[in-house]
């Protein structure tokens, strides 16, 4: 058995974390694909609607952002000796995810208008870092595809290591187009993830 590893830059979060469902993102991801997706939370306490700018970069535990999003893929294969030629007789893919999101402080008192206001940040920062997690879903539907048509090679540690360095190159193909998906949307803003956007 083999084994590699790729993955998107991390930085953490903390506090409540929860399940991510899958609903949010645009891709399907291939059923043999196993898939592990974490999402936690951070508290704000904003005074009024105008202090949420505020109060999110009080907040966030993230540097200058609300929200973040990242993704990871590792995988396995089994190799098959057939006719003196080595092939992938199996492989397995794994996607993990970590998106960290604010949210209102549980029991914080504010009015329907913060509230509301917040709530439609809220829908639209979601709907830009799932946009993060489909590049995950794409990268690693390819690379299980990859693995599972892999051509065949005498030797087996050929095999591995050509095949571990596509995957590695796929994996640097869709952390590209991820960069650009930020720059594209001027990290969200054109989506509506711009907090000040939202206070006329």
């Amino acid at each position: 058995m083999h084994e590699g590893l790729g993955h998107k830059k991390i930085t953490s979060g903390s506090l409540i974390s929860s399940l991510v469902s899958e609903s949010g993102l645009s891709h399907t991801l291939n059923s043999t694909i196993e898939y592990t997706a974490d999402l936690t939370h951070y508290s704000i306490k904003p005074d009024n609607k105008q202090d949420l700018p505020a109060a999110l970069n009080r907040a966030t535990p993230n540097g200058n952002y609300h929200a973040s999003a990242h993704w990871n893929i590792s995988w396995r294969f089994n190799y098959q000796i057939v006719n003196a030629q080595c092939k992938i007789q199996s492989a397995q893919v794994n996607l993990t995810s970590q998106m960290l999101m604010p949210q209102l402080d549980v029991g914080f008192n504010t009015d329907s208008q913060t509230r509301d206001t917040f709530n439609e940040y809220y829908e639209n920062l979601i709907t830009h870092e799932f946009g993060h997690l489909d590049f995950g879903v794409l990268a690693a539907n390819q690379i299980e595809s990859m693995l599972l048509d892999q051509t065949t090679m005498a030797q087996c540690d050929d095999l591995g290591a050509a095949s571990n360095a596509q995957a590695k190159s796929i994996i640097a193909q869709y952390t590209t187009l991820d960069d650009e998906y930020d720059e594209s949307t001027s990290h969200g803003r054109t989506q509506g993830a711009y907090i000040h956007d939202l206070l006329n």
